[in-house]
């Protein structure tokens, strides 16, 4: 990858940002969903979520569907979508930890596995990146639309939802 500052340069940044944004949305809506539930005031939620990873927030969401709405007809789709955010993970990891490089004008990435030490080629497909930032958007929108929040908290310094 060439560091000329170039518009196709430009671009694959802004393809990688993208989606490490709406990825970061998507995991405060988690995270905001598992606080939620359950029910935590804002210093046990400003002292505990720093420490607890997006798998166990997600697992908390799982635990609490199940726990709370046995017979609501919404947890089967609560469920898809923590689901969906369990493998969206996968991709920010590579995203976020791979080796970045051009494929044929299209940013590609090298991420070796934790379970198989192997590693392999991701997002060689040109708007393959591009497609994957609309998943994680549209997800994210759906877990603030269909999760059954409290509060939308409003953080103290930033005034950031």
């Amino acid at each position: 990858m060439s560091t000329d500052g170039s518009t196709d340069e430009l671009e694959k940044f802004k393809q990688i940002g993208l989606y490490v944004y709406w990825f970061s949305q998507m995991e405060n809506a988690v995270r905001t969903a598992a606080c939620d539930m359950l029910a935590l005031s804002d210093l046990q939620r400003n002292r505990l979520m720093p420490v607890v990873d997006f798998v166990s927030m997600c697992k908390i969401c799982q635990a609490e569907v199940a726990r709370t709405m046995k017979d609501d007809p919404q947890r089967g789709f609560l469920e898809e979508l923590i689901k969906r955010a369990l493998k969206v993970v996968e991709d920010r990891n590579r995203i976020a930890h791979g080796y970045w490089y051009d494929h044929d004008g299209t940013p590609a990435a090298i991420h070796a596995s934790r379970t198989t030490f192997t590693d392999g080629p991701y997002f060689t497909r040109p708007g393959e990146l591009v497609e994957k930032t609309a998943e994680v958007r549209k997800l994210y929108e759906q877990i603030w639309d269909h999760f059954p929040f409290m509060v939308i908290p409003v953080h103290s310094e930033s005034g950031v939802r």
